[in-house]
């Protein structure tokens, strides 16, 4: 996937969203997270995944993005949280339900676990939606401060 994307740009054809999905989540797989974390930015550069995070709103609505897409949004999220690109405010992340999911929730049970294992801010469960969960801004000062 990371030598057709190279192959593209050297014939100067711009790499769309499927090719960009495609190298990430084979860099993710392989867990070559740099590499994944500087495509998911050249990505955005290039306009794509924007829909992803609602910033004036504290949202990050992952619909849409695969587990491996998924968890480069929540670490290049929790990057900007560390370096103060973004603020520590109480943050709702949306996998939702899994209705599109073939048999369970794929990025539901995914994305939790993703943050437990970068021992991450600690999830706050929405009993009324299990679609989504908060980071609270408790949590993420607490996690900030044990970087």
């Amino acid at each position: 996937a990371l030598q057709l994307l190279d192959e593209m740009q050297q014939r100067r054809l711009e790499p769309n969203v499927i090719s960009f999905n495609a190298a990430i989540s084979a860099c993710e797989k392989s867990f070559r997270h740099r590499e994944a974390d500087h495509l998911y930015q050249k990505a955005g550069i290039a306009g794509f995944y924007r829909h992803f995070l609602i910033s004036d709103v504290n949202k990050l609505d992952l619909h849409g993005a695969s587990h491996e897409l998924a968890n480069v949004i929540i670490r290049s999220f929790l990057k900007k949280v560390r370096s103060g690109c973004q603020s520590a405010e109480d943050f709702v992340i949306i996998t939702g339900q899994g209705h599109n999911s073939a048999g369970a929730p794929v990025l539901r049970t995914s994305v939790r676990s993703y943050l437990r294992e970068l021992d991450g801010p600690t999830i706050s469960e929405i009993s009324s939606n299990p679609g989504c969960f908060i980071l609270k801004k408790v949590s993420i000062e607490e996690w900030l401060s044990k970087s």
